[in-house]
Formats: structure tokens, sequence, C-alpha cells
């Protein structure tokens, strides 16, 4: 999911430079979402929020003296606080994302425009970009049970960096667009993206451009190995490598179960990702369904099982089993 507005805001000290593992994997970070300790709620007038205690997570938007109605993308303010869950003994303890047509913060019955609630969690750190003959994998399991038109549900990376008074982005996206795509889901990748709406025609920058921006849509629901079963616990993962310096490619994988083989769906070759991004995940929608509500209504979800960021050497990796994309865009 590309967020004109949020990033603008963020003051989050990020560690930048990784150290390169000479071994064949290294994990740099991992979550398992197991241990309710690390929780806590903080009151910032008028909302409550929550965040992930320590240092590896931050609940968007970031606690200070920005008002929440500051953090919003169309239909969506974020701020709800996601929970805990406990597993079937398959998972374990798992955390629990909600997009609620009840936004107890910033719900106006006569406004023109209604915010639903939802969340979005990312990681303080950056990971990337990967050296020369590297890897760098995000992975989370997760599932998105229950589903609306219109609402989107991503696992996604993303970094901005300031030029010449611009805000130019990098992100690579998984995103479930709503209840009507069934399991298919959307692919996505911007690289020094500047424009700030949709009506900007900064010169160079127009989506699908295959240079600043590309999204495919892939997944056959009609198909029963079809490797993205949103409804079902299954595993995504983000494989961005460096060809060369200077030279990155990224690639997009899933599978239905842990011990099955990753199934890669798509090759981005030309959108060129190559600043240090965070790990993101976050429930939202688009105008205006599902319609927002004056009182406690419908809860849309998200369940996200862990996550992890690896550093791999490309001369490990073995050739991916592939799946052709549908081409959609």
């Amino acid at each position: 999911m590309h967020t004109l507005f949020k990033s603008l805001f963020l003051l989050v000290p990020v560690a930048i430079g990784l150290a390169r593992p000479a071994h064949a994997q290294t994990v740099l970070f991992q979550e398992q979402f197991d241990t309710p300790a690390r929780w806590s709620t903080a009151t910032r007038s008028p909302a409550n929020v929550a965040r992930y205690k320590g240092t590896d997570w931050l609940q968007y938007p970031p606690l200070g003296n920005i008002t929440p109605n500051s953090f919003n993308l169309l239909y969506t303010e974020w701020g709800n606080a996601p929970v805990q869950m406990a597993g079937d003994g398959a998972e374990g303890n798992y955390l629990r994302m909600k997009l609620s047509t009840y936004n107890p913060n910033n719900f106006k019955a006569t406004a023109a425009r209604k915010y639903l609630f939802g969340t979005e969690l990312q990681t303080l750190q950056k990971f990337g970009p990967p050296a020369p003959g590297h890897a760098i994998e995000f992975e989370s399991r997760l599932r998105v049970p229950v589903m609306a038109p219109r609402m989107i549900a991503s696992f996604y990376t993303y970094s901005q960096k300031l030029s010449a008074g611009t805000v130019f982005s990098d992100e690579v996206d998984f995103e479930y667009l709503g209840a009507d795509l069934g399991n298919q889901v959307q692919l996505v990748s911007w690289n020094d993206w500047g424009r700030r709406n949709d009506t900007d025609v900064t010169p160079g920058r127009s989506y699908n451009d295959g240079v600043h921006h590309r999204a495919i849509t892939t997944g056959d629901p009609g198909t029963a190995s079809n490797p993205v079963n949103r409804a079902q616990w299954h595993q995504l993962k983000i494989r961005w490598i460096c060809v060369s310096n200077g030279v990155f490619r990224t690639e997009f994988y899933s599978k239905q179960n842990s011990g099955d083989p990753y199934v890669l769906l798509f090759t981005e070759n030309d959108v060129q990702t190559n600043e240090g991004m965070e790990m993101h995940l976050n429930i939202w929608a688009t105008n205006p369904t599902p319609a927002p509500t004056s009182a406690p209504g419908t809860n849309y979800l998200m369940d996200v099982d862990w996550c992890r960021v690896s550093d791999v050497l490309v001369s490990a990796l073995r050739k991916p089993k592939t799946v052709p994309s549908n081409g959609r865009s």
C-alpha cells in the first residue's frame, strides 16, 4: 500500500547500515507476537493508541504531539490497537489487526468524509539495501479471514527520502484488494515515487510506467493449487536481490503450508527499489465501503502469526518453482 501522507510525519530513529553476514543466511529480525507483556497502552489526547514495547515495532501513528486526524489515508484513520490471540496449537499466539466501521476518535455523523478505524504496524529498523551477491528476504505468515469490498490488507516494505523539498519513496507490496478479488493478490513495486496525489502530474512519474511503479494482480481463485489463499494461514515472501553494484530485482513468493516450497509469483526487474526499508503490516479501506457507522459495528480482520527478515547469499538460493501471472495490472 502506497501511503502518500503517513511518512511525512514519521519521526522514528532507524538503523540504516547493516553488517553483511559471511554465511548463507542470517536472521536480522524475527517476531513471533507471543509475549503479552510487551504490549502497553498509552494515552495521547484525544486518542488511545497502543504500541509494541521495546525497539522492534511501532504502531502507526507514532505517539507524540500530532493529532490523530493528521494520520489518515483516503477513508481510514490509524490507531486501532491490535489484539493478541491464542492459537490452536499449530501457530501458537498471533496478532489480530482490525479495521472497524466505528471510529471512536474521529467520527462525525455530519462530516463529508467519515473515517474507518484501521491498524498499522511497522518495524523501527530499516533493512537493506542488500550488498552485491546478497538478498534481503521479508517474510510473514498471515491470513485475512474477514474481508469486505474496497478493504485492503497489506504486507509490505517502505522507505522515504527528502530531495529538493519533495518526499520520494520506495515500496514493495503484497495487497489483498477486497472480497471481490477472492484469493488474488496485487504485487506492487515503487521506486523514487514523488507524486503527492492522483492529480499530480510530475514529469516521468506515472502509474505503471515500469520505472517508478508497477502493479500486477496474480493468483487464480479457481485453481486448487493456488498458493495465495487469503482466508487460511499462508506465508508471503519478498526477496530483494542485489544482482550487481547498483542493480536490483524483487521477487514475490507465496506458499500455503509451512512445509511446502515457496512458489514464485512474479519477478520485478525494472522498478528497482534501492533504499533501506522498514517492514509494515496494515489493514485499511477506500471510499467508503464498508461504510463508517456512528456506533460499534463490524470489524474486518487480518491475522499475523510471525514476521522475519533475513540476509541471504544469492549463491545459496535454489531455483524456485514458478507460477505464471495472469498479467492483469
